[in-house]
């Protein structure tokens, strides 16, 4: 179980896969099963699902600077850290990043946060403006290379929750709503949770297999204990 003291987690959002392939086809293709047992699957970038920080790993120290100049370290703190990889280009990240702005305002004290452009071909003056339009009051800094692939970025949106010992407590590219993931950030923010449970059950949910009222029944079981 991975405690976060003072306690926050937020789950991936809506973000398509950078990858072109439809996974299906690259099932009958490549002779690969539903479970992936032939390897990994690779990514327009090079990148292979293996090669991705998941929850428990070691979160990767990177250096990214904002538009201004500041430079920003992803690495452990004294409450977590939220990191938003996200193309500020597609219009995914521009309506959960406006959902984010609403629910920083309520748990800002529990975590901090932090947005990195993924799009390596926008410009900073983009991201300037894509802060004041969409962005809440937190940094928002350049992506670079190196960054998104320690990281392993290849979706539209990622989200990394970094524990005060510098691991990823949560990581997830799919699409959850936003009462889920503000019933998640309650239960964290009201004390202590299993959240080993929570992380397991938020994984079947973006894998579909256990439905949105499975998901909130168990988020709130949890709250209650």
């Amino acid at each position: 179980m991975i405690q976060l003291s003072g306690g926050i987690a937020l789950t991936s959002m809506a973000g398509c896969l950078g990858a072109d392939e439809d996974p299906d086809e690259d099932e009958e293709e490549n002779g690969d099963d539903a479970n992936g047992e032939n390897g990994d699957d690779d990514h327009d970038d090079g990148t292979k699902d293996d090669d991705k920080p998941k929850s428990g790993d070691d979160a990767p120290k990177v250096d990214v600077e904002t538009p201004d100049g500041k430079t920003v370290t992803i690495e452990p703190k004294d409450k977590p850290t939220v990191v938003m990889f996200a193309d500020i280009e597609s219009e995914e990240c521009k309506a959960y990043s406006e959902t984010l702005v609403d629910l920083h305002g309520k748990y800002e004290d529990h975590a901090y946060m932090v947005t990195v452009n993924s799009n390596l071909d926008v410009s900073k003056e983009d991201v300037k403006a894509f802060h004041e339009e969409h962005g809440g009051d937190w940094e928002h800094a350049m992506g670079d290379l190196d960054a998104l692939e320690k990281y392993g970025i290849t979706a539209s949106v990622t989200i990394c929750v970094i524990d005060e010992d510098g691991k990823i407590a949560f990581r997830f590219e799919g699409d959850v709503d936003r009462e889920t993931v503000e019933k998640v950030l309650e239960a964290y923010a009201e004390g202590e949770i299993d959240e080993e449970a929570v992380r397991e059950t938020l994984e079947e949910y973006a894998e579909g297999e256990v439905d949105e009222k499975a998901i909130e029944d168990a988020i709130e079981s949890y709250s209650d204990h």
